[in-house]
């Protein structure tokens, strides 16, 4: 028998898939690579909050729909905390834009061969570049969070400001019509 896995324990109400993609991470965790976990990590992550996003738009109630999202957002957020989860990559990748015009050049006889400079230049060029990305799902998550607890906050407000003057205005005719009479 391996290592026990924890039973994620999802709150009723909340969408099943949250505890399912952490018990996929709990099932990694210690099986692979270091990087690769944390790539994996943070694939299972994202696609677990699009398919939040997806279900929390198709809700009838907008504020419904945010209200869930947010909890579960929330939720998970504790989860990378209590896990210590580590959701911070750098990704390398190889651009060869660079080389494919360098050989153009070669190719179409448009390169300078006929000076070392030239020569060396083509060599200089014909190199291809390393891009790092920086990607911190973490930090990506809790910006989400924050955005749609802004949206919440505005959506109740403003139903919450429409339901008074709507009050107001039917006290207003009410009084205007006694005043009246």
């Amino acid at each position: 028998p391996g290592p026990k896995s924890k039973k994620y324990i999802i709150p009723s109400g909340f969408y099943p898939a949250v505890g399912m993609s952490f018990a996929i991470i709990e099932l990694l965790k210690d099986r692979v690579d270091k990087l690769i976990f944390q790539s994996l990590t943070q694939e299972i992550l994202m696609s677990c909050m699009s398919s939040l996003h997806d279900i929390h738009t198709r809700l009838p109630d907008p504020a419904d729909g945010i209200l869930f999202f947010v909890m579960h957002l929330a939720y998970i957020l504790n989860l990378v905390k209590e896990e210590g989860l580590d959701l911070s990559i750098t990704e390398e990748d190889l651009d060869f834009s660079t080389t494919k015009n360098t050989l153009w050049k070669l190719l179409t006889g448009h390169a300078n061969l006929r000076s070392s400079y030239g020569i060396l230049s083509i060599f200089d060029e014909g190199v291809p570049r390393i891009h790092y990305n920086h990607v911190d799902i973490h930090q990506n998550m809790t910006q989400v969070l924050k955005e749609n607890l802004y949206i919440f906050t505005a959506k109740c407000v403003l139903k919450e400001l429409h339901e008074m003057s709507l009050y107001v205005e039917k006290n207003a005719i009410k009084a205007g019509s006694e005043m009246l009479s």
